[in-house]
């Protein structure tokens, strides 16, 4: 719930209002943030909004057009802190997605550059399966649904236990057994 039309439309027109915390981005000047915004639009959503909390308080485009209450509470979900940035994309929701999975990977580049390589695990949680492509008029796959699953887990597939537990590392790719029994595909 928002005072702030941009955000009320477009939930009201079944939307979503969703962000990004960017540890340590409150530095970001007005022409990266330009720049980032370019990066939605060319992603498909139609702008990009911010919260970042500095030292001095919060220096946000849309600071103007949210109650004391709403920053706060965009704070308080998102865990900002004192040096972040909150990006912010508001639109149709697989657009959001889109767009701020765009941003993310190019934050994370520019993170990547400055740093060490780590390693990193990511727990999938109810990953969704296909998404449909409206360009083409097709279901395509939302990431690699060939990977086999550990034989001792097949009960779990069953039992409807539906995550993945993933560990990369930029400098060491590794492969997927693939799968090879047609009833698990």
């Amino acid at each position: 719930n928002s005072g702030f039309k941009v955000f009320s439309d477009t939930i009201a027109n079944g939307g979503v209002v969703r962000g990004i915390n960017f540890k340590g981005g409150a530095t970001l000047s007005r022409k990266q943030i330009d720049n980032l915004t370019e990066i939605v639009k060319q992603a498909g959503g139609k702008g990009l909004a911010y919260l970042a909390q500095g030292s001095e308080g919060i220096r946000s485009s849309v600071a103007k057009n949210l109650t004391e209450l709403e920053i706060n509470s965009a704070i308080e979900k998102s865990g900002l802190e004192t040096g972040d940035i909150l990006l912010i994309v508001a639109d149709q929701w697989k657009t959001v997605c889109d767009s701020l999975g765009t941003l993310r990977r190019t934050l994370g580049k520019s993170i990547l550059e400055k740093e060490a390589p780590k390693w990193a695990f990511l727990w999938v949680c109810e990953f969704p399966l296909f998404e449909y492509n409206k360009d083409i008029g097709r279901f395509d796959a939302m990431h690699n649904i060939v990977t086999s699953p550990v034989q001792d887990d097949i009960p779990k597939l069953e039992a409807g236990f539906k995550s993945d537990l993933a560990l990369a590392n930029p400098q060491h790719p590794w492969a997927n057994i693939r799968a090879n029994q047609y009833d698990l595909v």
